[in-house]
């Protein structure tokens, strides 16, 4: 399930490429393990005093990651004695005694999805999404052009499927916290996907930051926070590269660069990314990515690639990385703009790069890339 490295001097990541510089220090040493959780790498570095205590805080990071991920997987029956969203999902339209745990994450996500809403009302996230999900589940793991090619012609699920319409109302779930249960419509089915790195990584950097661990966290490649100073570089900061869409997967250009711009990450701060070259198919010569919408039934329809989130709490980060990516670039960036402690860098599908007025004087774009002065 994990692997234990002493030393990791440069990490390439297939939606963040991550320069990270040594610390110097005479009494700290740098530890770095890899877990595999969330269909994903996860990779942690922090500086301790010994292999002992090294071990410790691998160690707590392993229980709370495999907790979480028996929580969240909504594909398979949970181990134990856990109550997660496979049993929520299964038991629809029947009350649930849940955990704290499980209660707060969803209830976190019902919350901060509600406040972000379209021009009819209608929330761009929702982990109500569930029995869209499940009609592309299948075929983004069996084509996904981002990590798979020649994998054979995609296909879309059954039109009959596509046109139906689903239950994804959360206002519908019924929750009681004195008693920790959760009652879901019966027509409805949930999925933590779109929040799950973000929540987490936050309950471990706050667990780190209360014990004093210096760390870097890589949660999933395109979710990455640190609180430890860089000396050889201004402002302790280190530098964060940011995949060019056109970099990635099957349609991948050859001479393509595999970043399009650089970051000054702050400390403390977590840096999120949604993009449609993490998880697609192609079909009739049409992309379609992995991020749903509840409105359509299909794949978002955007005119971005990509878009990153720098803001301190990485799970509402996670939910804005989704939110906004959906918006598309003109109500993405006045929703940035009007959120304080938010700032954003697109990357539209005329492969030209904006962002918000907070990142100028930390962001540097790679000669080639069009920086367009957009919102002034």
């Amino acid at each position: 399930m994990r692997k234990y490295s002493k030393f990791l001097s440069f990490l390439t990541i297939p939606v963040l490429l991550f320069f990270v510089f040594a610390l110097s220090s005479c009494a700290l040493k740098d530890f770095t393990i890899a877990y595999s959780y969330f269909d994903t790498i996860i990779t942690l570095k922090i500086y301790a005093k010994s292999e002992k205590e090294a071990e410790t805080v691998f160690d707590y990071t392993n229980t709370v990651l495999k907790e979480y991920h028996i929580l969240f997987n909504r594909y398979e029956e949970e181990t134990g004695n856990e109550v997660g969203i496979f049993t929520i999902n299964e038991n629809a339209g029947e009350t649930i005694t849940i955990s704290r745990e499980l209660y707060d994450a969803i209830d976190f996500a019902i919350n901060e999805g509600e406040k972000i809403v379209d021009e009819n009302s209608h929330p761009y996230f929702t982990i109500g999404i569930g029995k869209i999900s499940d009609l592309w589940h299948p075929i983004f793991s069996e084509y996904n052009e981002a990590t798979s090619c020649g994998s054979g012609d995609a296909v879309l699920p059954d039109a009959s499927l596509l046109l139906q319409s689903y239950d994804t109302d959360v206002s519908k779930i019924e929750m009681n916290e004195e008693n920790l249960t959760i009652k879901i419509p019966s027509s409805m089915s949930l999925d933590m996907g779109g929040v799950a790195k973000g929540y987490v990584s936050e309950i471990l950097s706050s667990y780190y930051e209360e014990n004093d661990i210096k760390y870097i966290l890589n949660a999933g490649s395109s979710n990455i926070k640190t609180n430890i100073g860089n000396p050889s570089r201004k402002n302790n900061q280190y530098i964060v590269a940011l995949q060019n869409p056109a970099s990635v997967g099957c349609d991948a250009l050859d001479e393509a660069k595999s970043y399009y711009a650089t970051i000054i990450l702050p400390l403390n701060y977590s840096i999120i990314t949604s993009g449609d070259y993490q998880q697609y198919i192609t079909y009739n010569s049409k992309r379609y990515c992995h991020i749903l919408d509840s409105n359509t039934n299909y794949p978002v329809d955007t005119d971005i690639r990509a878009v990153t989130i720098i803001m301190e709490n990485g799970a509402l980060g996670d939910i804005y990385s989704t939110a906004i990516f959906m918006m598309g670039l003109e109500k993405g960036y006045d929703f940035v703009i009007n959120h304080e402690g938010v700032e954003a860098i697109f990357y539209t599908t005329s492969n030209q790069v904006v962002i918000t007025p907070g990142l100028k004087d930390i962001v540097t774009v790679e000669d080639g890339f069009e920086l367009i002065d957009y919102g002034s």
